[in-house]
Formats: C-alpha cells, structure tokens, sequence
C-alpha cells in the first residue's frame, strides 16, 4: 500500500473590476415600480485557498482519496443592489479513480468523488437603492453545497515504458 499527502495553496490578484449589470425592479403594495434598473461595477478582491489531500494507492491503478480545502472568498461585501451569495467555505471531498490495464493504448479509466462545502454565515449592510424597502439595511447569508462528479477518462500521452 502506498500513501501519499498533497498540500496546495494558492493566491488570487484580480487587477480588474468585473463589469455587472444588476436589473431589479420593487414594487410597493398595488404594484406600482418603485425602483429603477442600476448598474453596479464590482472589484473582486484577492483571495486565497489552501488545500490538503490524502491519497491511498493500494495497487497500480487505484487512487482512493479524501481532502479537506479552506476558500476565502473574491466577493467583496456588497452595499448595493448586486447580490452574490457567496462566502469563505471550508470544502470536504472523497473520491476515487481506477484505471483499466496500461496494456492498451490510449490508456482509459474512470473516476467518481463527492464533495460538500459549507459557507460559513455572512452578513452585509446596504446602504443604497431604496432602504426604506422591508428587509434594508442588511441581508445575510450562510448555506451549503454538494457536488458529484463521474468521469471517464482517455490518456494518450502516457509513457508504457520505465513507469
């Protein structure tokens, strides 16, 4: 049996703002529209991630592998109308991958993995675009996501020889 641990970490710059185009539209209580289309530009900010992997070679072509990551959110807090649920999220994955005989070319093989994140809670002030509107100055937001993967995999440039 073979182990192995992976540790990755990673720096984002952003140089730019994102262009966005928010339409939102209130309306007060016969239905008349409050409230105008704005455009808000948004500036992402530099954010980081780190992440740690262990992998569990028991044969030649099986990986078995659990990892945990830390994301720290581009998204700035927003104090308009443009809303991007988004926050850090601490991420947890399991998965796997096998691949069939090397005897064949191009190699092929298969892998599967699950993974949860979870955002940590959040809560930004508004401080634009109608706050006597219900629910102004703040929203908050916190949550969860799931994902699962399945992939089948061609390699054609791996080397059969002296592996």
């Amino acid at each position: 049996c073979r182990f192995e641990v992976e540790l990755d970490a990673a720096y984002r710059h952003y140089t730019s703002p994102i262009a966005t185009h928010a339409e939102v539209s209130l309306y007060d209580e016969d239905g008349n529209e409050m409230g105008a289309t704005v455009r808000t530009p948004q500036a992402f900010k530099d954010a980081w991630e780190i992440r740690t992997a262990l992998i569990w070679r028991p044969m030649d072509g099986i990986d078995v592998s659990a990892a945990y990551a830390f994301e720290k959110t581009p998204i700035p807090a927003q104090s308009g109308v443009f809303n991007v649920l988004d926050g850090d999220r601490h991420v947890v994955a399991f998965g796997g991958s096998f691949w069939f005989s090397p005897e064949y070319a191009p190699e092929m093989g298969f892998s599967v993995a699950a993974q949860f994140g979870i955002y940590m809670p959040r809560t930004m002030e508004k401080d634009i675009f109608a706050p006597e509107n219900a629910g102004f100055p703040n929203i908050s937001f916190r949550g969860f996501d799931m994902a699962f993967h399945i992939a089948y995999m061609i390699r054609f440039d791996r080397a059969r020889h002296g592996r």
